[in-house]
């Protein structure tokens, strides 16, 4: 009885001290909007020092339906910038619901496109090379995925790992048993381990 008459004054005092410490700072939306619906812009986001990626895995390019895209905004000075950098590669199609995940680690992004059984990884150049833009530099595809894997639908990237799942990959546990796959960055490339 004693403990909880103790306990639970410090935990109203921490929930007081707690309450608005957060506050909104940015909201990041999709400046390329088409004028359809349902594009789920911010279906997933990471986030990691001055960069916010935030996926967008049934936005629109231009004339492809539901092809995917990521927004990868910036910090300066305390404020997140207005118009975050649009990342969607150029062989995207209808349906590959690229940005449907994404993992950023420093100058380093990875984003899963699930329905086109794929993850890539982008490397952020500085404004000497190429003004900040995020440059693919690698296309993963697990060693053994088939059709209905969703080989991309979670990934993550640290350092020179990356990790890219796969839930519904068929293995010694079963039928849609899932897995998750690892990649490491060798020096010259991202290899399968």
């Amino acid at each position: 009885m004693k403990w909880t008459r103790r306990l639970f004054p410090a935990i109203i005092a921490m929930s007081i001290a707690m309450t608005g410490c957060y506050e909104e700072k940015a909201k990041i939306v999709d400046d390329f909007w088409y004028g359809y619906n349902n594009q789920y812009n911010g279906w997933c986001a990471a986030l990691d020092g001055n960069y916010a990626a935030i996926g967008n895995p049934q936005g629109y390019n231009v004339y492809d339906f539901k092809s995917g895209s990521v927004y990868v905004a910036e910090r300066k000075n305390g404020d997140w910038l207005a118009n975050p950098a649009k990342v969607a590669p150029s062989d995207l199609t209808n349906n590959d619901f690229f940005g449907f995940s994404v993992g950023l680690d420093n100058d380093r992004l990875i984003v899963g496109a699930n329905h086109r059984q794929e993850a890539r990884i982008f490397k952020r150049y500085t404004a000497l090379d190429n003004n900040n833009a995020w440059m693919e530099v690698k296309t993963l595809v697990g060693s053994d995925v088939s059709g209905g894997d969703y080989f991309g639908s979670a990934v993550d990237i640290s350092g020179d790992w990356a990790i890219v799942g796969s839930p519904n990959d068929d293995n010694a546990r079963g039928a849609d048993a899932g897995s998750a796959y690892l990649f490491q960055w060798t020096g010259s490339d991202w290899v399968q381990r």
